[in-house]
């Protein structure tokens, strides 16, 4: 005699991660995309992956659909050095190449889905795209994470997220290793146009892409990717909260940036003496009992983005009844990796801040090494991601024998 024996389990993060393709050197002799998005930003790395394709293409051979590239209402004078030079190398490869506007989530969603529908609608097969994250805006990693998810969802669609690093990075380790507490000091404190990497703060929104499920009277956490100033980070906080500020209390969750490369090893080091320093605010760190510990306190890698997917599934699922947000300032691979744990989390809000200005001679010079993510089937991995927690009912068949208990 034989009888089925069910148990439930719970799918755990483990069991599927594997599904997330590595962080991989960029292969421009790969399949060309029928659509690539990309920013028009300052930085010398902004026509960098465009530039490696250009390279690629066959001009016997008919042209691709189209080039997307998204503009910023920041630093407009010192993007446009840049239009010029990147709209050539999208019209040699590409039909069109059509702007849309960076900062307005709504509008971007609507303008991208119209058109990626007329590519995929004209294709027998599945589209291929590219997004080029090189010179992508923390926030416009995370809308167009959330308008690809979406799209991926009715339409299949292979996905290749490229991403050149900058040469150099501003502190350089010299000028730490000399000038590092005051470094620390001018990050916490109001910039200018001397500051590092930016200054002001010329709006706070949430992006409404990711609305999240705030709720009056629950307890609230935040998950904060931070950069190297504190000026945007603090106004987000204080959007956010409704707890006091400065110093910040111990409803915020840090997740803070490991380079993989040893020479830029200091970065994680002073950005944690910006963050404590935020922490403390000018009372003495000794009596105010405030610090980053492991329990208020994660570290991801600033490339392997996979390594920030998991943690923040984690965090939001040890936080379930909890108001839960996030602000990303950090990496922009850690940007991406945000942006598909939020795909599959969607209870999590999402604040950002523009500055009012970049520094663009303190900020990055130079084009570094060049990496690629490849997801074959980016809606199939989504779909894998989202069975993360959910109950799994399992059957098997044993055997009765005279006189033995079914184990």
């Amino acid at each position: 005699m034989s009888e089925k024996l069910a148990s439930v389990r719970e799918i755990s993060y483990s069991e599927v991660e594997g599904y997330l393709p590595p962080v991989e050197p960029f292969d421009s002799d790969g399949e060309f995309p029928d659509v690539l998005i990309c920013a028009l930003g300052f930085e010398d790395r902004t026509r960098a992956i465009a530039g490696r394709l250009a390279q690629t293409v066959d001009i016997s051979k008919s042209k691709h659909p189209l080039a997307i590239y998204c503009e910023y209402q920041t630093n407009n004078e010192d993007n446009a050095a840049n239009r010029g030079p990147l709209l050539e190398l999208l019209n040699a490869s590409y039909e069109r190449s059509v702007s849309v506007a960076a900062d307005d989530p709504a509008s971007l969603r609507a303008r991208m889905l119209n058109e990626l529908s007329q590519v995929a609608n004209s294709s027998a097969k599945p589209i291929s795209v590219m997004v080029d994250i090189s010179a992508a805006a923390g926030s416009l990693i995370l809308t167009l994470c959330a308008v690809l998810t979406e799209f991926s969802a009715t339409h299949r669609m292979g996905l290749r997220v490229a991403y050149a690093e900058a040469e150099s990075y501003e502190p350089s380790k010299d000028a730490y290793e000399v000038n590092g507490e005051q470094l620390v000091l001018k990050a916490c404190s109001s910039g200018d146009a001397s500051s590092l990497h930016e200054f002001g703060v010329a709006e706070v929104e949430i992006n409404e892409l990711y609305p999240g499920s705030p709720q009056e009277g629950r307890e609230e956490l935040i998950i904060a990717l931070p950069a190297y100033r504190t000026e945007r980070l603090s106004r987000c906080l204080r959007r956010l909260s409704s707890e006091p500020i400065l110093p910040v209390g111990d409803h915020v969750h840090w997740i803070l940036g490991e380079p993989p490369a040893k020479e830029l090893a200091f970065r994680l080091e002073f950005q944690k003496r910006v963050i404590n320093r935020l922490l403390v605010g000018e009372s003495d760190p000794i009596s105010s009992g405030k610090a980053l510990t492991s329990e208020n306190m994660s570290v991801t890698s600033t490339l392997h983005y996979q390594q920030t997917t998991r943690r923040i599934v984690e965090i939001v699922d040890a936080h379930l009844g909890h108001a839960l947000s996030l602000v990303h300032m950090g990496s922009k691979m850690q940007g991406l990796g945000a942006g598909l744990a939020l795909a599959v989390r969607a209870e999590v809000t999402v604040c950002y801040a523009r500055p009012t200005r970049f520094n663009p001679k303190l900020y990055s010079g130079g084009i570094g090494s060049m990496w690629q993510v490849v997801f074959s089937d980016f809606g199939a991995v989504i779909r894998m991601l989202r069975t993360v927690g959910q109950l799994q009912m399992t059957t098997s068949i044993e055997t009765l024998r005279s006189g033995l208990p079914v184990q």
